[in-house]
Protein backbone atom coordinates (compact mmCIF):
# COMPACT_ATOMS: atom_id res chain seq x y z
CA UNK A 1 0.00 0.00 0.00
CA UNK A 2 2.61 2.49 0.73
CA UNK A 3 4.21 1.23 -2.30
CA UNK A 4 1.54 2.30 -4.64
CA UNK A 5 1.01 5.46 -2.64
CA UNK A 6 4.83 6.48 -3.13
CA UNK A 7 4.40 5.50 -7.01
CA UNK A 8 0.79 7.83 -7.11
CA UNK A 9 2.81 10.39 -5.86
CA UNK A 10 5.87 10.46 -7.71
CA UNK A 11 3.63 10.36 -10.83
CA UNK A 12 1.29 13.36 -9.55
CA UNK A 13 4.48 15.37 -8.53
CA UNK A 14 6.30 14.56 -11.77
CA UNK A 15 3.70 15.96 -14.02
CA UNK A 16 2.90 18.71 -11.92
CA UNK A 17 5.86 20.12 -13.04
CA UNK A 18 5.52 23.52 -14.85
CA UNK A 19 8.07 24.70 -17.57
CA UNK A 20 11.51 25.49 -16.41
CA UNK A 21 14.17 27.98 -18.70
CA UNK A 22 16.94 29.35 -18.72
CA UNK A 23 20.51 30.94 -21.03
CA UNK A 24 23.01 28.45 -21.70
CA UNK A 25 26.52 29.39 -23.17
CA UNK A 26 28.35 26.62 -25.41
CA UNK A 27 31.75 27.23 -26.85
CA UNK A 28 30.61 25.49 -30.06
CA UNK A 29 26.93 26.63 -30.21
CA UNK A 30 27.47 29.71 -28.46
CA UNK A 31 24.19 31.79 -26.48
CA UNK A 32 21.37 29.66 -26.62
CA UNK A 33 17.81 29.80 -24.22
CA UNK A 34 16.28 26.90 -23.48
CA UNK A 35 12.69 25.95 -21.95
CA UNK A 36 11.90 22.43 -21.16
CA UNK A 37 8.84 20.65 -19.17
CA UNK A 38 9.30 16.60 -18.02
CA UNK A 39 6.31 14.22 -19.08
CA UNK A 40 5.05 11.48 -17.93
CA UNK A 41 4.23 7.73 -19.21
CA UNK A 42 6.17 5.00 -21.56
CA UNK A 43 8.10 2.58 -19.41
CA UNK A 44 11.52 2.07 -17.73
CA UNK A 45 13.71 3.61 -18.03
CA UNK A 46 12.34 5.90 -20.82
CA UNK A 47 9.07 7.65 -18.29
CA UNK A 48 9.86 10.82 -18.08
CA UNK A 49 10.96 12.26 -20.99
CA UNK A 50 11.16 16.07 -21.70
CA UNK A 51 9.83 18.51 -24.28
CA UNK A 52 12.19 21.22 -25.64
CA UNK A 53 12.12 24.49 -26.63
CA UNK A 54 15.52 25.99 -27.95
CA UNK A 55 16.37 29.10 -30.12
CA UNK A 56 19.86 29.94 -30.80
CA UNK A 57 21.42 33.10 -31.41
CA UNK A 58 21.01 33.09 -34.88
CA UNK A 59 17.56 33.11 -34.53
CA UNK A 60 16.82 29.17 -35.24
CA UNK A 61 14.40 27.27 -32.78
CA UNK A 62 14.24 23.49 -32.20
CA UNK A 63 11.37 21.72 -30.58
CA UNK A 64 11.90 18.13 -29.85
CA UNK A 65 11.35 15.34 -27.18
CA UNK A 66 14.35 13.72 -25.38
CA UNK A 67 14.41 11.16 -22.90
CA UNK A 68 12.34 9.12 -25.03
CA UNK A 69 14.23 5.97 -26.09
CA UNK A 70 15.89 5.36 -29.45
CA UNK A 71 15.21 7.17 -32.18
CA UNK A 72 17.40 5.62 -34.87
CA UNK A 73 14.39 3.51 -36.66
CA UNK A 74 12.80 4.57 -39.99
CA UNK A 75 9.09 6.35 -40.80
CA UNK A 76 8.99 8.40 -37.37
CA UNK A 77 5.99 10.73 -36.43
CA UNK A 78 5.11 12.55 -33.74
CA UNK A 79 1.54 12.98 -33.04
CA UNK A 80 0.25 16.00 -30.63
CA UNK A 81 -3.19 15.70 -28.80
CA UNK A 82 -3.85 18.89 -26.41
CA UNK A 83 -6.71 18.54 -23.97
CA UNK A 84 -9.66 20.47 -25.06
CA UNK A 85 -9.01 20.07 -28.82
CA UNK A 86 -10.61 17.00 -30.59
CA UNK A 87 -8.02 17.27 -33.61
CA UNK A 88 -4.50 15.48 -33.53
CA UNK A 89 -1.37 17.20 -35.48
CA UNK A 90 1.29 15.21 -36.90
CA UNK A 91 5.26 15.76 -37.39
CA UNK A 92 6.18 13.42 -40.60
CA UNK A 93 8.96 14.73 -40.76
CA UNK A 94 10.97 13.71 -37.57
CA UNK A 95 14.61 13.96 -36.61
CA UNK A 96 16.85 11.49 -34.83
CA UNK A 97 19.13 13.91 -33.25
CA UNK A 98 23.01 13.25 -33.89
CA UNK A 99 23.00 10.07 -31.28
CA UNK A 100 19.58 9.04 -32.17
CA UNK A 101 18.14 9.61 -28.73
CA UNK A 102 15.81 12.39 -29.50
CA UNK A 103 13.12 13.25 -31.82
CA UNK A 104 13.46 16.59 -33.87
CA UNK A 105 10.11 18.20 -35.14
CA UNK A 106 10.90 19.03 -38.84
CA UNK A 107 7.93 20.05 -40.05
CA UNK A 108 3.76 19.74 -39.12
CA UNK A 109 1.22 18.26 -41.83
CA UNK A 110 -1.71 19.91 -40.39
CA UNK A 111 -0.07 22.96 -38.96
CA UNK A 112 3.12 25.49 -38.83
CA UNK A 113 5.96 25.29 -36.22
CA UNK A 114 4.58 28.28 -35.21
CA UNK A 115 1.17 27.44 -34.72
CA UNK A 116 1.98 24.65 -32.76
CA UNK A 117 4.13 26.84 -30.45
CA UNK A 118 1.03 29.05 -29.97
CA UNK A 119 -0.88 25.99 -28.92
CA UNK A 120 1.60 25.57 -26.19
CA UNK A 121 0.76 28.66 -24.61
CA UNK A 122 -3.12 28.12 -25.26
CA UNK A 123 -3.86 25.02 -23.51
CA UNK A 124 -3.02 22.74 -20.38
CA UNK A 125 -1.86 20.04 -21.17
CA UNK A 126 -0.60 18.01 -24.12
CA UNK A 127 -0.43 14.10 -24.96
CA UNK A 128 2.54 12.69 -27.53
CA UNK A 129 2.85 9.80 -29.21
CA UNK A 130 5.87 8.72 -30.89
CA UNK A 131 5.89 6.30 -33.56
CA UNK A 132 8.72 4.36 -35.95
CA UNK A 133 8.86 1.15 -37.13
CA UNK A 134 10.48 -0.29 -34.10
CA UNK A 135 7.81 0.85 -31.59
CA UNK A 136 5.28 3.55 -30.80
CA UNK A 137 5.15 5.05 -26.73
CA UNK A 138 2.82 8.04 -25.38
CA UNK A 139 3.81 10.55 -23.08
CA UNK A 140 2.02 13.10 -21.55
CA UNK A 141 3.23 17.31 -20.64
CA UNK A 142 1.87 19.29 -18.52
CA UNK A 143 1.91 22.89 -20.31
CA UNK A 144 1.61 24.88 -17.00
CA UNK A 145 3.96 27.96 -17.32
CA UNK A 146 4.77 27.02 -21.11
CA UNK A 147 3.19 31.08 -21.92
CA UNK A 148 6.73 33.02 -19.33
CA UNK A 149 8.94 30.19 -20.40
CA UNK A 150 8.29 30.75 -23.77
CA UNK A 151 8.67 34.77 -24.22
CA UNK A 152 11.73 33.69 -22.34
CA UNK A 153 13.00 32.07 -24.66
CA UNK A 154 11.58 33.37 -27.87
CA UNK A 155 11.39 37.20 -26.87
CA UNK A 156 8.68 39.60 -26.78
CA UNK A 157 9.15 40.42 -30.78
CA UNK A 158 8.88 36.76 -31.83
CA UNK A 159 6.31 36.21 -29.74
CA UNK A 160 4.11 39.06 -31.30
CA UNK A 161 4.94 37.97 -34.57
CA UNK A 162 3.77 34.65 -33.58
CA UNK A 163 0.46 35.76 -32.51
CA UNK A 164 0.79 38.18 -35.74
CA UNK A 165 1.32 35.22 -37.76
CA UNK A 166 -1.15 32.38 -35.94
CA UNK A 167 -3.98 35.59 -36.79
CA UNK A 168 -3.74 35.95 -40.10
CA UNK A 169 -3.47 32.58 -40.76
CA UNK A 170 -6.59 32.39 -38.80
CA UNK A 171 -8.15 35.03 -40.90
CA UNK A 172 -6.55 33.34 -44.19
CA UNK A 173 -8.25 30.23 -43.28
CA UNK A 174 -11.21 32.20 -42.14
CA UNK A 175 -11.28 33.56 -46.06
CA UNK A 176 -10.44 30.30 -47.42
CA UNK A 177 -13.58 28.71 -44.98
CA UNK A 178 -16.27 32.05 -46.63
CA UNK A 179 -15.27 31.46 -50.12
CA UNK A 180 -15.77 27.22 -49.53
CA UNK A 181 -19.00 28.84 -48.07
CA UNK A 182 -19.93 30.89 -51.32
CA UNK A 183 -18.71 28.14 -53.75
CA UNK A 184 -21.31 25.64 -52.26
CA UNK A 185 -24.04 28.22 -51.99
CA UNK A 186 -23.20 28.64 -55.66
CA UNK A 187 -23.04 25.39 -56.82
CA UNK A 188 -26.65 24.93 -54.60
CA UNK A 189 -27.97 27.76 -56.74
CA UNK A 190 -26.58 26.15 -59.56
CA UNK A 191 -28.53 22.75 -59.19
CA UNK A 192 -31.61 24.42 -58.17
CA UNK A 193 -31.37 26.35 -61.24
CA UNK A 194 -30.52 22.96 -63.31
CA UNK A 195 -33.06 20.85 -61.43
CA UNK A 196 -35.74 23.56 -62.32
CA UNK A 197 -35.14 23.43 -65.90
CA UNK A 198 -34.36 20.03 -66.11
CA UNK A 199 -37.91 19.29 -64.57
CA UNK A 200 -39.57 21.61 -67.18
CA UNK A 201 -37.29 20.07 -69.85
CA UNK A 202 -39.16 16.90 -68.59
CA UNK A 203 -42.99 18.70 -68.24
CA UNK A 204 -42.24 19.41 -72.02
CA UNK A 205 -40.82 15.98 -72.65
CA UNK A 206 -44.03 14.71 -71.35
CA UNK A 207 -46.63 17.46 -73.00
CA UNK A 208 -45.22 16.32 -76.64
CA UNK A 209 -44.99 12.36 -75.43
CA UNK A 210 -48.34 12.40 -74.78
CA UNK A 211 -49.27 15.08 -77.81
CA UNK A 212 -47.62 12.16 -80.13
CA UNK A 213 -49.70 9.21 -77.51
CA UNK A 214 -52.99 11.54 -78.21
CA UNK A 215 -52.28 11.94 -81.95
CA UNK A 216 -51.47 7.92 -82.75
CA UNK A 217 -54.23 7.05 -80.38
CA UNK A 218 -56.72 9.19 -82.56
CA UNK A 219 -54.72 7.36 -85.90
CA UNK A 220 -55.62 3.81 -84.67
CA UNK A 221 -58.97 4.99 -84.04
CA UNK A 222 -59.98 5.96 -87.44
CA UNK A 223 -57.75 3.34 -88.85
CA UNK A 224 -59.87 1.10 -86.78
CA UNK A 225 -63.13 3.01 -87.89
CA UNK A 226 -61.84 2.28 -91.68
CA UNK A 227 -60.83 -0.99 -90.89
CA UNK A 228 -64.65 -1.36 -89.20
CA UNK A 229 -66.52 0.54 -92.22
CA UNK A 230 -64.38 -1.81 -94.71
CA UNK A 231 -65.87 -4.91 -92.89
CA UNK A 232 -68.94 -4.37 -92.81
CA UNK A 233 -68.68 -3.69 -96.53
CA UNK A 234 -66.02 -6.65 -97.46
CA UNK A 235 -68.42 -8.66 -95.49
CA UNK A 236 -71.26 -8.05 -97.51
CA UNK A 237 -69.61 -8.70 -100.53
CA UNK A 238 -67.86 -11.28 -99.09
CA UNK A 239 -71.15 -12.90 -98.27
CA UNK A 240 -72.40 -12.62 -102.10
CA UNK A 241 -68.80 -14.03 -103.14
CA UNK A 242 -69.39 -16.86 -100.84
CA UNK A 243 -72.86 -18.03 -102.23
CA UNK A 244 -71.70 -17.75 -105.75
CA UNK A 245 -67.95 -19.92 -104.90
CA UNK A 246 -70.20 -22.19 -102.78
CA UNK A 247 -72.74 -22.99 -105.42
CA UNK A 248 -70.17 -24.88 -107.07
CA UNK A 249 -69.46 -27.21 -104.10
CA UNK A 250 -71.89 -30.36 -103.15
CA UNK A 251 -72.01 -31.44 -99.61
CA UNK A 252 -72.10 -30.01 -96.31
CA UNK A 253 -68.38 -30.44 -95.86
CA UNK A 254 -67.48 -27.05 -97.42
CA UNK A 255 -67.64 -23.47 -95.69
CA UNK A 256 -66.43 -20.00 -96.56
CA UNK A 257 -63.82 -17.88 -95.16
CA UNK A 258 -62.28 -14.48 -95.39
CA UNK A 259 -58.21 -14.66 -95.31
CA UNK A 260 -56.47 -11.93 -93.84
CA UNK A 261 -52.96 -13.67 -94.16
CA UNK A 262 -49.68 -12.95 -95.97
CA UNK A 263 -49.44 -15.80 -97.85
CA UNK A 264 -51.44 -19.63 -98.68
CA UNK A 265 -49.15 -22.68 -99.17
CA UNK A 266 -49.50 -25.41 -102.27
CA UNK A 267 -47.58 -27.90 -99.84
CA UNK A 268 -48.63 -27.87 -96.10
CA UNK A 269 -45.31 -28.36 -94.62
CA UNK A 270 -43.37 -26.80 -96.94
CA UNK A 271 -42.88 -23.16 -96.70
CA UNK A 272 -41.07 -22.23 -100.39
CA UNK A 273 -44.28 -23.61 -101.94
CA UNK A 274 -46.13 -20.35 -100.45
CA UNK A 275 -48.17 -17.74 -103.12
CA UNK A 276 -48.94 -14.25 -102.04
CA UNK A 277 -52.77 -14.22 -101.76
CA UNK A 278 -54.41 -10.88 -101.52
CA UNK A 279 -56.06 -9.67 -98.14
CA UNK A 280 -60.00 -9.99 -97.90
CA UNK A 281 -60.03 -12.59 -100.98
CA UNK A 282 -62.47 -15.16 -100.26
CA UNK A 283 -61.51 -19.09 -99.51
CA UNK A 284 -63.47 -22.62 -99.97
CA UNK A 285 -62.45 -24.58 -97.10
CA UNK A 286 -63.02 -28.30 -96.62
CA UNK A 287 -64.05 -28.93 -93.05
CA UNK A 288 -63.39 -32.67 -93.38
CA UNK A 289 -59.82 -32.29 -93.35
CA UNK A 290 -58.62 -31.98 -89.53
CA UNK A 291 -55.48 -30.35 -88.65
CA UNK A 292 -54.39 -28.32 -85.68
CA UNK A 293 -53.07 -25.55 -87.61
CA UNK A 294 -54.12 -25.64 -90.77
CA UNK A 295 -57.05 -25.55 -92.86
CA UNK A 296 -57.26 -27.36 -96.14
CA UNK A 297 -58.17 -24.92 -99.02
CA UNK A 298 -60.12 -26.18 -101.78
CA UNK A 299 -60.75 -23.25 -103.71
CA UNK A 300 -59.26 -19.40 -103.92
CA UNK A 301 -61.28 -16.71 -105.63
CA UNK A 302 -59.93 -15.91 -108.58
CA UNK A 303 -57.75 -18.38 -108.85
CA UNK A 304 -58.06 -22.06 -110.39
CA UNK A 305 -59.49 -24.69 -108.30
CA UNK A 306 -56.28 -26.54 -106.51
CA UNK A 307 -55.71 -27.76 -102.68
CA UNK A 308 -53.53 -25.47 -100.74
CA UNK A 309 -53.57 -24.98 -97.29
CA UNK A 310 -53.61 -22.09 -94.72
CA UNK A 311 -52.74 -21.34 -91.03
CA UNK A 312 -55.98 -21.06 -89.40
CA UNK A 313 -55.02 -17.86 -87.60
CA UNK A 314 -54.77 -15.64 -90.99
CA UNK A 315 -58.54 -17.00 -92.06
CA UNK A 316 -62.16 -15.61 -90.43
CA UNK A 317 -65.31 -17.46 -91.41
CA UNK A 318 -67.44 -15.63 -93.51
CA UNK A 319 -71.30 -14.91 -92.57
CA UNK A 320 -73.68 -16.19 -95.12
Amino acid sequence: MKKLLFILLFTSISYSQSWKYNTFESDFDGSYKLARVYGTGGEFPYKNPDLVVLRYSTGSINIYISGAGYSGCDNKKVKFKFNNDDKIYTASSVGGGANNDSWFINSMNDISEIQLLEKFTKHNSVSVRLISNCSSKDYKFSLSGSTKALKFVLGEKMIREINKEVLELKELEEKKRKEILELKELEEKKLKEYKINNSLFIKKLEIKRKEKLRVKELKAKKEELKRKRDSVKGVKLNRDKCRELKSSFTGYNYQCYTFYGEEIRRKMQDPESAIKVKKGTVLIIDKEFKNRVFYKVSLIDGLSKFTSYVFKTDVEKTPL
